[in-house]
């Protein structure tokens, strides 16, 4: 599956040298960006959500998605500790999480492997 969002989130991650990445935060991001369905879209809200703070009636507009798609992969990324919700009900705004955003370059290590795995051309996200 090919998808069009940049690198624009991991253009740090370029800067940093390599260092031997926590095991735990691996096993965390590996768990919900490579090992359940739904990775192609949870990639796409964590994209959006670098941009903007959104709901999830606005992400399933910007992404082109179904309604209860978003919101069950909010609930996945929510319940991993990869987004913070902000307000109530309907018009819960979500942005990135401090812990997501600490440790990004792990995400984009993970990412790269999986392409590499798969055999694609930075297509993975």
């Amino acid at each position: 599956m090919m998808l069009n969002i940049d690198y624009g989130l991991f253009e740090q991650c370029n800067l940093q040298n390599k260092t031997e990445s926590d095991r735990y935060v691996y096993q965390q991001l590996s768990k919900v960006f490579t090992g359940m369905s739904g990775r192609y879209t949870r990639l796409r809200i964590i994209k959006q959500l670098t941009d903007s703070f959104e709901n999830v009636n606005s992400l399933s507009k910007i992404l082109d998605l179904d309604y209860k798609t978003v919101q069950r992969n909010i609930k996945i990324l929510e319940k991993h500790n990869m987004i913070v919700p902000f307000g109530e009900k309907y018009g819960t705004m979500y942005y990135l999480s401090p812990f997501l955003e600490k440790n990004v370059c792990i995400l984009y290590e993970i990412i790269q492997k999986t392409e590499k795995k798969f055999n694609r051309k930075k297509n993975y996200i």
